[in-house]
């Protein structure tokens, strides 16, 4: 699985795919802090090794769905779940933060109505306000700051 890690942080898609290719179920693996390979695709910019984990099947969590805007894949975690909303990663972040990070309105909206805690601080002190305006999405950040 090292192998894999290393390869999603560093975008070498053509491991990625290869691992892959063998076997398919490792795209629902995890780092060793816990973070899933799908997140650490996102996080990192490597939108072709995200593709290729989504193509594998990997499975999505509360975060990866919210960094994804995958509003559908939301509403069935939280149906299932609804504290999901308001849990944290390790490093303090949230679904909305990711949400708020990388713009999806939808996700966020989604996440609000199921209890999600607009004022959480992340590990740095910043809520997802804070992230959206950082990430250039100020009309998301108004959203949130009025919700």
């Amino acid at each position: 699985m090292t192998q894999l890690t290393d390869a999603v942080r560093t975008g070498d898609v053509r491991t990625v795919q290869a691992l892959l290719g063998r076997e398919p179920a490792l795209a629902s693996t995890r780092d060793a802090d816990g973070t899933s390979l799908v997140l650490l695709a996102c996080t990192s910019g490597h939108r072709r090794v995200l593709d290729a984990l989504l193509a594998a099947g990997a499975d999505l969590d509360v975060f990866d769905a919210a960094a994804l805007g995958h509003v559908n894949q939301l509403e069935i975690l939280l149906g299932l779940d609804p504290t999901l909303a308001v849990e944290a990663a390790a490093n303090g972040m949230t679904a909305l933060h990711l949400a708020a990070r990388f713009g999806h309105a939808g996700a966020a909206r989604r996440l609000l109505d199921a209890g999600a805690a607009v004022g959480a601080l992340d590990g740095d002190g910043n809520t997802a306000a804070d992230l959206a305006v950082a990430s250039g999405h100020a009309d998301l950040a108004t959203m949130l700051r009025s919700a």
